[in-house]
């Protein structure tokens, strides 16, 4: 079962943020990208601990939406 805040991310958004996780925690090693990397795998570990409670006000953390398209537009 996905977390709340996954909902809100493609398949593919969730591999990178996979990747940056895996690279966060095991290599770590200053390649390209060192910083958007470990930033991401940083923030993921915040919304799983619950430390960014809310997204947007107005929106449901438990429905996946379309990043792409406000939710208030959304069938």
């Amino acid at each position: 079962m996905p977390k709340a805040w996954e909902t809100h991310f493609n398949e593919r958004e969730l591999k990178e943020i996979e990747f940056a996780r895996k690279y966060a925690a095991d290599f770590n090693h200053g390649t390209d990208g060192h910083i958007r990397l470990t930033v991401m795998a940083r923030m993921a570990e915040l919304l799983d601990g619950g430390l960014v409670p809310h997204i947007l006000k107005d929106l449901d953390p438990t429905k996946p939406v379309n990043p792409r398209k406000p939710q208030s537009i959304q069938d």
